[in-house]
């Protein structure tokens, strides 16, 4: 489903952009319906790698800044087949806290990763579940909360027009 949203991204922002000055509950409603989206598939990813992924001992390269200057680890690791990848993992979500943080004294540290056997490029680090479930979980419920305030206003519960 999120290969649906990537692809029809722009038609996605149209629609939201358009409906914010016809009925702003619509947006509320786009915006909850890909939030949900997004932590469903991103949480079905998480249980199935979790259970299913291969663990390996993998090493932090490098760490490489988004446009907001959160920081994400770039890591190295060897599969079953002798492949080398570096890859950033699949899933990783970190805090205002990595805008300000180093990580100096993380680079060439080992970690332990799952990655997926069909797939090695998609792997998580292993240390890191419980912090991407309570992400997920966060996701879900701005989306549930989302969706309710649209759903309200479309049957006149509430107003939220400005």
């Amino acid at each position: 489903m999120i290969k649906y949203i990537e692809k029809y991204w722009i038609i996605i922002a149209l629609v939201f952009i358009i409906f914010a000055f016809i009925k702003p509950s619509i947006c509320f409603l786009i915006l909850g319906l890909v939030f949900l989206i997004f932590s469903i598939e991103s949480y079905k990813f998480n249980k199935y790698i979790y259970l299913k992924g291969v663990k390996c001992s993998a090493k932090i390269l490098t760490y490489e800044s988004d446009y907001e200057g959160h920081k994400t680890p770039i890591i190295e690791f060897k599969i079953a087949s002798g492949e080398i990848i570096s890859e950033k993992p699949y899933f990783y979500a970190s805090t205002d806290f990595s805008k300000i943080r180093t990580y100096k004294n993380k680079i060439n540290q080992n970690v332990n990763i799952l990655y997926d056997p069909k797939n090695p490029k998609r792997f998580v680090i292993q240390s890191e579940e419980e912090f991407s479930y309570t992400v997920l979980m966060l996701f879900f419920f701005i989306s549930i909360a989302s969706i309710a305030i649209a759903i309200c206003d479309l049957f006149g519960v509430i107003n939220i027009n400005y």
